[in-house]
């Protein structure tokens, strides 16, 4: 499944030290930065962190 705007994604680790989010957090992607793939995440605990497939690994959550 390919992440796009309005997805629900839950993050899973980051090899990024300065990373806040813990694993599960849960939020909704608002934008794609193309063509590095980035996702800016508007996350249900209120923050914005962008998530980077170089650096972060997340799931895309199944719409129920």
């Amino acid at each position: 499944m390919r992440a796009n705007v309005g997805k629900r994604v839950r993050f899973i680790f980051s090899t990024n030290p300065e990373k806040t989010l813990e694993s599960g957090d849960t939020g909704t992607v608002w934008h794609i930065i193309a063509p590095s793939g980035v996702l800016r995440v508007k996350w249900d605990n209120g923050s914005k962190a962008d998530l980077d497939p170089e650096k972060d690994k997340w799931e895309i959550l199944e719409e129920s």
